[in-house]
């Protein structure tokens, strides 16, 4: 059984295309669990349960807008729950059945405004991985770079930018990862990306996504390179005991399963209504 999936919905407009820019995002979760039956269904009360297990646990999924050449074709919903922890029904296969049974009916699905049917559903087989298997694939390189698709916001020490330092990114995936996944990350991995991992290079430009009515939340898209000191950051004294330099291998290995981690759960806020799709090149 999968713990991470990728599952792809192609929509059709009933009224003709449909431009990004007319899509709220709130109406995007209102299209999420619409399809499943509502917000208080059968199978939204599943995917709530998992969420709340665990208190202050964040929502196992994330979802984005699918677009071609600025039109709204699809929906991208990309789940991550630990299936050897006894769950009944994989989120994924709740998803897949729901959606599968509007493909080709005549019954339409509402974003927002818009009237919409689904002509189609896609898993992507190549991207269900359990969380070992990511793990495994996963080797400790020095370098990385990750593309973030849509409008990304970081929370920093409290505080929301758009600017995709790696505290604040690799915090994102720490948090989900650890809420998760049954692989345990190194000890004081988020004090390790603080100390040794940097943006080498960046190619962002800033974005606006529209989250309500008139409300608005600016966000970043675009390519950053990341990389890791190859040996421990001397100028940090607690970094010499705490990060011997024998386990960097596990360090750079765990940072680049985070970031391979990160085309499933998004990045920043809003990851679960549209914003801070992620992924790693």
């Amino acid at each position: 059984m999968a713990d991470l999936q990728i599952i792809e919905i192609q929509l059709h407009n009933l009224d003709g295309p449909l431009p990004i820019q007319a899509v709220r995002l709130t109406a995007l979760r209102g299209l999420f669990f619409g399809a499943l039956g509502g917000e208080h269904s059968a199978a939204a009360n599943t995917i709530h349960e998992i969420s709340t297990k665990v208190k202050n646990r964040p929502a196992p999924y994330s979802i984005s807008l699918i677009t071609n050449k600025g039109t709204v074709v699809g929906v991208r919903v990309a789940t991550f729950e630990d299936r050897t922890a006894g769950t009944q029904s994989a989120i994924g296969e709740i998803i897949t059945e729901k959606w599968g049974g509007l493909i080709g009916k005549e019954g339409e699905v509402q974003l927002g405004s818009a009237r919409m049917t689904g002509e189609s559903i896609n898993t992507d087989r190549a991207a269900d991985l359990t969380y070992a298997q990511l793990w495994e694939q996963s080797k400790p390189r020095h370098e990385l770079k990750l593309h973030f698709v849509t409008p990304t916001r970081i929370l920093s020490h409290g505080h929301p930018g758009v600017l995709p330092v790696p505290f604040g990114v690799w915090q994102f995936y720490v948090l989900r990862w650890s809420a998760f996944s049954p692989i345990a990350l190194p000890p004081e991995f988020q004090t390790w990306v603080l100390h040794q991992v940097q943006a080498l290079e960046a190619n962002l430009e800033t974005r606006y996504a529209s989250i309500e009515g008139q409300e608005r939340l600016s966000g970043v898209v675009g390519i950053v390179r990341y990389g890791a000191y190859q040996e421990k950051n001397r100028k940090v004294k607690e970094s010499i005991d705490v990060f011997p330099e024998s386990r960097l291998p596990e360090y750079l290995r765990a940072w680049q399963a985070l970031a391979k981690f990160a085309e499933y759960c998004g990045t920043g806020e809003n990851a679960n209504i549209g914003m801070g799709q992620t992924r790693l090149i």
